[in-house]
């Protein structure tokens, strides 16, 4: 079992013989500038539809090993009551809200790099899932989620031949 891959194959960056991959101090401009954006675009299939207009990404690392894929999401200051984990066919759709913590007097931000609303992240498989082979822990600001491979079928079955006896 994989995750499906959205434009498996493409290379969305820069031949290495490319202007901003040549020798001095801008190269590597354009991966570290715009990979990050490309990454999020294409990391999981985004909100068909949401209410909310500050819908963020949290940053999400997928990974595998024999038994079971991996899901861990960085979703640090979210109370657990705030995360929805839903399974839609094939489909596992994490939901989620970090509420912007109320300030008393005004305030002058001189950098917010911390997302506040909305979040929601799909990610396809290839085979239905079942929910009885899903787990999900939330510990130090990271929700992990372990999906189990479903239990392999019979490659052939066999068919066993009757031997008939013809008369005559």
């Amino acid at each position: 079992m994989r995750l499906r891959r959205l434009m498996d194959g493409i290379g969305w960056f820069p031949r290495a013989d490319d202007a901003d991959l040549a020798p001095g101090p801008r190269r590597g401009h354009f991966q570290n500038r715009f990979r990050p954006m490309i990454d999020n675009f294409f990391s999981s299939q985004r909100p068909l539809f949401s209410l909310s207009n500050q819908v963020w990404n949290p940053p999400t690392d997928i990974y595998e090993t024999d038994e079971v894929t991996k899901i861990k999401m960085e979703v640090a200051g979210l109370d657990e009551r705030e995360l929805e984990i839903t399974v839609q066919g094939d489909m596992l759709v994490v939901r989620g809200r970090r509420a912007l913590e109320p300030v008393d007097c005004k305030v002058n931000y001189h950098l917010m790099e911390v997302h506040y609303g909305q979040f929601e992240r799909a990610f396809a498989f290839n085979h239905p899932l079942n929910d009885d082979l899903i787990k999900a822990s939330y510990d130090q600001g990271f929700l992990v989620i372990d999906v189990r491979r479903p239990p392999a079928r019979a490659a052939g079955v066999a068919v066993k031949v009757k031997q008939v006896v013809r008369k005559g």
